[in-house]
C-alpha cells in the first residue's frame, strides 16, 4: 500500500478499517490509519445535525453517538425584487432577496 505524508507522519490507506459518519460509509481507500490511536476519514454527506461515528475493524465496532455535527451547505441566493426595473449607466440598483453574503 502507498503512504501519504500527513504532518510528518506516514498515513496508510486501508481496506481493513471501515468508517461510517452518519448514513454513509467512507470509501475504504479514503480511510487513513495514522496510528493505532488515530485515523482520518472523509464525511460523505447526506445528513443534517448530530451524526453517529462508527469505526469497524476485524476486532469489532465502536460507535460515538452524535459525535459529528453535520451542517447543511448554504442555500443559493434568491432574488425577490429589483428596483428600479430600468435605468441608464450609473443607475444604482437595489436587489432584495435571501442568502446574500457580506
Amino acid at each position: 500500500m502507498s503512504a501519504s505524508a500527513r504532518g510528518g507522519v506516514a498515513a496508510t490507506p486501508t481496506g481493513g478499517t471501515r468508517v461510517r459518519i452518519g448514513p454513509n460509509e467512507a470509501p475504504p481507500g479514503m480511510v487513513e490509519v495514522i496510528s493505532d490511536t488515530e485515523l482520518t476519514a472523509p464525511y460523505m454527506g447526506g445528513g443534517d445535525g448530530p451524526e453517529d461515528v462508527v469505526v469497524t475493524t476485524s476486532a469489532g465496532s465502536a460507535t460515538a453517538a452524535g459525535a459529528f455535527y453535520a451542517e447543511r451547505p448554504p442555500s443559493p441566493p434568491t432574488i425577490e425584487a429589483v428596483e428600479p426595473a430600468r435605468g441608464v449607466g450609473g443607475t444604482r440598483v437595489t436587489i432584495r432577496g435571501t442568502g446574500f453574503q457580506p
